[in-house]
């Protein structure tokens, strides 16, 4: 092979790797900070199994910088297992992110004003006050407690849209659900939603059996040593639980709509080249070639149409103007498709 050539090869691929670790040291970034500095103050549940390691911290008394270790460990198993039955470029990438994640988890240890942050001043990891501790004390911000987790979900869920948009994932749950969704071609962002609020809701269900959950104050100026079950489980770590879930969850499915279709028809002129190029540039999807009268022009004009996946028509309807500036292009959302398609690209 052409030195030249090997080396152009080389360079790209070099180039390619970087880009990916690149992205994933932003979205380990992001998602460390995010939950450091806006979950863990708000003693509210993140999404998937990052939730069994948060309750341990929770309930017992170790420090906030075991989460990533713990996290990490809880995954060790996952990896192992999936590592036979999903693609192995995922789970190396996945491992990577969660060593990456582990790295900065750590290192916002020695970050003045992120170990102990609260920035909606929440107050959940004050020292007690008269004998009464700070997970049975109440809230009495209804809307701090919500609203910080909610914009925490915004962060972190924009880190892990990376991830899933570099071939990675944060781990955990993420790990299952990517099995899932490439079995049944079904877009992450709502399978996430669906186990997030499993596991996170039994989260809660266990620390209120273990009355470890704060709630909210009723009475000005009181404080409750002993609230109510109800109390417990419908306070603001489950309303807190349930934005961060939701908007999370919302944010991978906006940013990395994996499997979401689209139909284009395509109007051209010069559709045989558009034909040519759809053939032979590796498009992997069929597409019907139909003649139709313009009502404009009273002309006869070929049109394309074809069904494919919304993370490749803007590059795809890009090229198609390189090759005729005047093509005229519609495109529209496809709930369902019934029958086989190929997603081999993205999976």
């Amino acid at each position: 092979m052409n030195k030249k050539y090997t080396y152009i090869i080389n360079n790209k691929i070099t180039r390619k790797w970087a880009r990916i670790i690149f992205a994933l040291l932003i979205s380990s970034f992001l998602f460390a900070f995010g939950m450091k500095f806006f979950i863990s103050s708000a003693k509210t549940f993140s999404s998937g199994l990052g939730a069994i390691p948060q309750l341990i911290t929770y309930i017992t008394s170790l420090d906030q910088k075991y989460f990533s270790i713990l996290y990490l460990a809880i995954n060790i198993p996952l990896l192992i297992v999936f590592y036979f039955l999903v693609k192995k470029k995922f789970i190396i990438l996945t491992f990577l992110w969660l060593l990456l994640q582990l790295g900065w988890g750590q290192t916002m240890e020695f970050i003045p004003g992120i170990k102990s942050a609260d920035p909606f001043a929440i107050g959940l990891y004050d020292k007690p006050i008269n004998g009464i501790s700070a997970s049975e004390r109440m809230v009495t911000e209804k809307w701090a407690i919500i609203v910080q987790p909610m914009i925490g979900a915004i962060i972190s869920g924009i880190g892990m849209s990376i991830a899933w948009k570099f071939g990675a994932s944060t781990g955990g749950s993420d790990i299952i659900i990517y099995y899932i969704s490439t079995k049944k071609q079904k877009s992450p962002g709502k399978i996430i939603t669906v186990m997030s609020l499993g596991v996170a809701l039994t989260m809660i269900i266990i620390q209120t059996s273990m009355k470890q959950v704060p709630v909210f104050q009723t009475n000005q100026g009181t404080k409750f040593s002993n609230p109510t079950s109800a109390q417990m489980l419908f306070g603001p770590i489950t309303w807190g639980t349930l934005g961060y879930v939701f908007v999370s969850s919302a944010m991978v499915s906006i940013l990395y709509p994996k499997y979401k279709k689209v139909e284009v028809m395509i109007s051209s002129s010069k559709y045989e080249q558009i034909a040519k190029y759809l053939k032979y540039s590796g498009y992997k999807h069929g597409y019907n070639i139909s003649s139709v009268k313009s009502g404009y022009t009273d002309k006869e004009v070929k049109t394309i149409r074809t069904v494919m996946l919304f993370l490749e028509h803007k590059d795809i309807v890009k090229k198609l103007r390189e090759i005729d500036p005047n093509v005229w292009v519609s495109v529209t959302i496809v709930k369902n498709v019934y029958g086989n398609f190929n997603a081999i690209m993205i999976d």
